[in-house]
């Protein structure tokens, strides 16, 4: 979504697909009254059509290949008076999708261009209208899958995260104005210098608002600054290949035989601009006695280690290579966030494997694994037989298929994750955990300066370094790449 271009004009259906009441078009831009007023139908006694801001007027619109006009209903903002700060139309006609789309196609007959994901949220953003926590809220309400969600997200896009932040940075321009003032300016009458008494309580008001909406941030699962998302399986069903299929990269050794993978990787890595630590271990599950009988996973190799090379009992046997890395690879995975849960298409689904699928698990994705090979009959029956609450993504890492679903599948149950209780809504908390930590910090330093004597020119810094962070969270300071990420999420139309 790269590349703004605000002076053009965009359309796209507003409401929900599919047959119903009511149906809305809306067109944002320099052009939308001249493109909608092209299209009303000569039979229309509109006189001048002097449009008044606000007004609706009912009208008839000729649009091929309808031969009869097609009774609809306008409402025109002007430009600095609607949702996107544009001249703003909207269309309301009878909830028809053939209609609805004939209607679309003869606005782009008249030069506008089809609007692309959450494009006139990002002009509102744009304009002024909105900050990113509130763009962030429409999605949110959009989304809501109960209502506790939906009261969140209404309260968030009401202000009720903006106000605050926006109360916090002009209180702190204040004291970096002050503080600066003192420095450029100490010989002047009229600027009185803060003591620092004074300082300190400023930072303190600062300190107190910041740390209650981190507060509201940590309630939707954000007390740990590390997200940890895990890749487990039984040996050899292709965890390291995803794992480097997922970075772009060969981060891990990848052999065709179980055991390569003794200790776990963990390297940084971003899911839809959420910094995590993606970790690949080593495989579990190779060995389990069930039913008194040793069972070992259909088509692997026992390569790795068996009854005959592996101590029994006792401390030899806990201490052997293998056995601490698969209860190393327990222990990262009881830790983790989300778990990314393999299963090679190829072979049979083993004893093990089944006793992990019946285990429900909100933070769990199945990959299915090597999807180009041919499918054993196991993996073809748990696709088809999934219930709807368990994710299964199938992938392959030589083709690059299923990455990028899985990607989105994980942003989802860290979303799910965070979406349990709070006042933000989970998009808005994952992009500004680490944001809203910091500006903490930086007026935690900024007071321990004070009280050690500090230069206030060092104290201002610290004070500018919460302001940046301030300025990621409302979007004051962003950059094209952050959008993208937002917006991008978002349906056409909205």
């Amino acid at each position: 979504m790269g590349g703004y271009v605000l002076d053009d004009t965009i359309v796209a259906p507003a409401s929900a697909r599919g047959a119903a009441a009511q149906a809305i078009v809306r067109i944002s831009g320099p052009s939308a009254w001249k493109a909608a007023l092209a299209l009303i139908s000569s039979s229309s006694s509109t006189g001048d059509l002097k449009w008044q801001p606000r007004e609706v007027l009912a009208v008839s619109l000729a649009i091929a290949p309808f031969h009869s006009p097609i009774p609809v209903l306008l409402y025109y903002w002007p430009e600095g008076g609607s949702y996107t700060g544009q001249e703003l139309v909207e269309i309301h006609m009878i909830g028809s999708p053939p209609l609805v789309d004939a209607i679309v196609q003869a606005v782009v007959g008249q030069g506008c261009r089809l609007a692309r994901p959450g494009e006139f949220t990002l002009r509102a953003f744009l304009a002024g209208r909105l900050d990113l926590t509130q763009a962030e809220a429409v999605l949110g309400v959009v989304d809501a899958e109960d209502p506790g969600r939906l009261d969140a997200a209404l309260r968030q896009l009401a202000g009720g995260l903006a106000r605050p932040l926006r109360q916090v940075r002009e209180d702190l321009l204040e004291l970096v104005m002050l503080l600066e003032a003192g420095l450029d300016f100490p010989e002047e009458e009229d600027v009185i210098p803060l003591t620092p008494g004074e300082i300190v309580a400023r930072l303190d008001a600062a300190h107190k608002n910041l740390s209650e909406l981190m507060h509201q941030l940590e309630a939707r699962g954000l007390s740990n600054s590390e997200w940890r998302v895990i890749i487990t399986g039984a040996p050899n069903v292709g965890k390291s290949t995803l794992f480097n299929s997922l970075l772009g990269s060969e981060e891990a050794l990848v052999f065709d035989r179980p055991g390569t993978t003794r200790d776990y990787l963990a390297a940084p890595w971003e899911v839809e601009g959420i910094p995590v630590v993606l970790v690949d271990t080593a495989g579990i599950g190779l060995k389990e006695e069930v039913g008194g009988k040793s069972v070992g996973c259909p088509g692997v190799k026992q390569g790795s280690w068996t009854d005959k090379d592996l101590p029994l009992e006792g401390q030899d046997r806990q201490m052997h290579p293998d056995i601490q890395a698969e209860q190393l690879a327990k222990e990262q995975t009881q830790e983790a966030e989300v778990e990314i849960f393999c299963i090679d298409a190829s072979r049979p689904i083993s004893t093990w494997e089944l006793t992990k699928l019946d285990e429900a698990s909100p933070r769990r994705i199945i990959a299915v694994t090597k999807a180009d090979l041919a499918w054993h009959p196991d993996v073809v029956r748990l696709v088809g037989t999934n219930p709807p609450a368990v994710r299964v993504v199938i992938t392959s890492s030589r083709e690059g298929r299923g990455i990028g679903e899985l990607r989105r599948a994980i942003y989802e149950v860290l979303a799910n994750f965070c979406g349990k209780a709070g006042e933000v809504v989970p998009g808005t908390a994952v992009r500004c955990g680490a944001s809203m930590r910091q500006a903490v910090e930086a007026i935690c330093r900024a007071r321990d300066l004070v009280e050690t004597g500090a230069s206030e020119e060092l104290i201002a810094a610290e004070v500018r370094l919460a302001l940046e962070n301030i300025a990621l969270i409302t979007g004051e300071v962003y950059t094209e790449d952050i959008l993208d990420r937002i917006f991008s999420r978002f349906c056409i139309g909205k």
